[in-house]
């Protein structure tokens, strides 16, 4: 079978005709089958078509994860079309940026992203974008879907580009990545061949579809083994959980930081028994992960079979990827009998590049074993020589996953891919079985536990707007082997300070930084920052050492061991109640003061942010939005 997406899907029409593909929740649950799937994707591919798609059109995606945002992607797939998926959390300078850069002709969204995507396209009366927008929530989106089906459909070739993946440069110069047919086919097939998926398989998409490992893991794969995805009502906690029991969903595709979050709230649980109940059982959590290691017998499936209830008799595993996964998350969750199988790879590589099985033994910080058709070498940067036996190199990947290209991009493509081998910036090494090792970073990015890329030049590109900032250096936190948050050290113009009678520097940097937050996406907003008096260590060319300016963070560190408790705060009955649900969601050791902001001072990202809400619902007994 040829290697592109429409005969990959067609197939499984054929075969799997009355499955369910997607579940979907609009006021009660619904489901699509493959069948009648097929039948909206030749409509809409149609209608395209008659407005005049044709080969190498751009058409974006910008909306939050939903059945009719997989259905635009494999109708767009139909007309030999380029898919442009976008962040749903992207502000209109960012979408026009990228709409401008693709060239695309035609954009889906939804009315969630309907306000920032219109903005977009008004806001430069002087360089007007041409692009149709189709909103999923309108008429126009339904009668699409009444178009007649055409008797052919353009040829797709297993070279052409199927997606154009913007990794960075939403701010500034954008970066694609020109990703084929072949690349996502080839990749998916991979996986299959590793028996990760079995029949009646089923998942839950609760990562953003713009990234190419939810794609690939909770879309592409899935449905090219005709299996079923599960759209979740809300991303809050309890709903997560109901969803997977009462779907019967069998796997998780998630991200370290969501890892994380589930394991802290089982062992917290564990914490919170009455009397001499949780030393004891946290002993037996430990003896749990010894002997699962040693003997490969899942003793924590039936010692902690609560846990286990909440999710269901059908599931199977979680799967992690996106950022490296802490190897302790990873040894408390398969002590609680979980199965977390950790994978790699990048954006360049559609994504996934290697992966534990379910038929290997897994070793915690391991990121696996190749895949089938990857080829992967550990070359030692100073030499250009490939690296022995536990010896740290940078990864450089071969194979038919690997991307065509950068979009409009030949230099930044030439120095990555070299006589077919992808130069991942990523240092690693091979141990004497065989398994690979993540340990740092050869380029500038930083890799968020939830699997987010920041380039830190384009947030403080941002954040440098502020007047009070007279220098400014973004870097990401590392807190147990995972960068879980951004957190800048900020040179203050203090001659600007005395000309406006700012009288407290640190007050006012703090509410200018939100202000500057509220516009940009979650994952590109600094969670906490640390004056400096002094200028920023530099290169003579004036680049930042940012190696020298992460030690200046230590105060960071000093000043949070310096905080007390708010004691007015305790002594409120409301106020105490609001700290008892705050606190379980903190790093260890943190005071809570009234005045703190939750991502400034308290460094609360999104997902804790929601467990929050869900917290405090149950507490005062009152609904909340996310």
């Amino acid at each position: 079978m040829e290697k592109v997406i429409p005969a990959f899907f067609s197939k499984s029409a054929e075969e799997y005709k009355a499955n369910t593909v997607f579940n979907y929740f609009d006021g009660e649950w619904k489901s699509i089958s493959y069948e009648n799937l097929s039948h909206s994707i030749k409509s809409i591919a149609a209608d395209l078509l008659k407005r005049g798609i044709r080969k190498g059109d751009k058409i974006a995606i910008i909306s939050e994860n939903r059945y009719e945002w997989c259905t635009a992607y494999l109708a767009i797939s139909f007309c030999c079309a380029v898919a442009v998926p976008m962040d749903a959390q992207l502000g209109p300078d960012e979408i026009r940026n990228l709409l401008a850069d693709s060239e695309s002709k035609l954009v889906f969204h939804s009315d969630k992203t309907k306000d920032n995507l219109e903005m977009a396209v008004s806001r430069d009366t002087s360089s007007p974008l041409s692009v149709v927008a189709i909103n999923f929530d309108s008429g126009t989106f339904k009668d699409m879907l009444l178009t007649p089906a055409l008797g052919e459909y353009p040829g797709v070739l297993e070279d052409d580009i199927a997606s154009l993946i913007y990794t960075s440069g939403t701010t500034g110069i954008p970066k694609g990545v020109l990703l084929t047919h072949r690349n996502f086919c080839s990749d998916a097939e991979a996986i299959m061949q590793i028996g990760l998926i079995e029949p009646g398989d089923s998942f839950l998409a609760i990562l953003p579809y713009h990234h190419t490992y939810p794609f690939m893991g909770n879309f592409i794969l899935p449905v090219a083994a005709g299996l079923t995805v599960t759209f979740p009502r809300s991303l809050k906690g309890p709903e997560l959980v109901s969803t997977i029991r009462e779907k019967g969903v069998t796997i998780l595709v998630s991200v370290p930081q969501l890892l994380e979050l589930i394991r802290n709230g089982i062992v917290n649980k564990i914490r919170q028994l009455p009397g001499p109940l949780p030393p004891i059982m946290l002993g037996i959590l430990q003896l749990c992960g010894s002997f699962r290691r040693s003997t490969n017998m899942n003793i924590g499936k039936t010692v902690f079979k609560s846990a286990h209830k909440a999710l269901g008799k059908r599931f199977k595993f979680f799967a992690s990827g996106g950022a490296k996964l802490n190897p302790e998350v990873m040894k408390d969750m398969e002590a609680l009998g979980f199965t977390v199988l950790e994978g790699y790879g990048l954006t360049e590589t559609a994504p996934v590049v290697t992966f534990n099985s379910p038929l290997m033994k897994r070793k915690p910080g391991s990121i696996g074993k190749p895949l089938p058709t990857a080829e992967i070498r550990i070359i030692k940067p100073e030499t250009g020589k490939e690296a022995g036996s536990e010896e740290e190199g940078e990864i450089v990947i071969k194979g038919p996953m690997v991307m065509k290209g950068y979009y409009k991009n030949p230099e930044a493509t030439e120095q990555v891919l070299k006589d077919g081998w992808f130069f991942s910036g990523d240092l690693g090494y091979r141990d004497e079985d065989g398994y690979i090792f993540v340990t740092g970073r050869l380029k500038e990015v930083i890799v968020l536990s939830s699997g987010k890329n920041v380039y830190p030049e384009e947030v403080e590109g941002q954040y440098q707007s502020i007047p009070l900032i007279k220098e400014l250096c973004v870097m990401g936190i590392e807190e147990r082997g995972l960068v879980e948050s951004l957190q800048a050290v900020i040179v203050p113009d203090l001659e600007y300070a005395r000309k406006s009678q700012i009288g407290n520097v640190q007050e006012t940097l703090k509410w200018e930084i939100s202000n500057i937050s509220r516009s940009l996406p979650s994952f590109m907003r600094i969670k906490g920052f640390t004056i400096y008096p002094y200028p920023l260590p530099r290169t003579p060319l004036g680049k930042l050492r940012r190696f020298m300016v992460k030690d200046l963070l230590k105060v960071k560190g000093e000043k949070l061991k310096a905080k007390s408790e708010d004691k007015r705060l305790m002594e409120d009955e409301i106020g105490k109640k609001v700290i008892e649900c705050i606190k379980p969601l903190l790093k260890a050791g943190v005071p809570v003061q009234s005045g703190d902001s939750l991502e400034l001072d308290l460094g609360l990202d999104s997902l804790a942010r929601i467990e929050l809400v869900v917290s405090l619902e149950k507490v005062f007994s009152l609904k909340l939005p996310e």
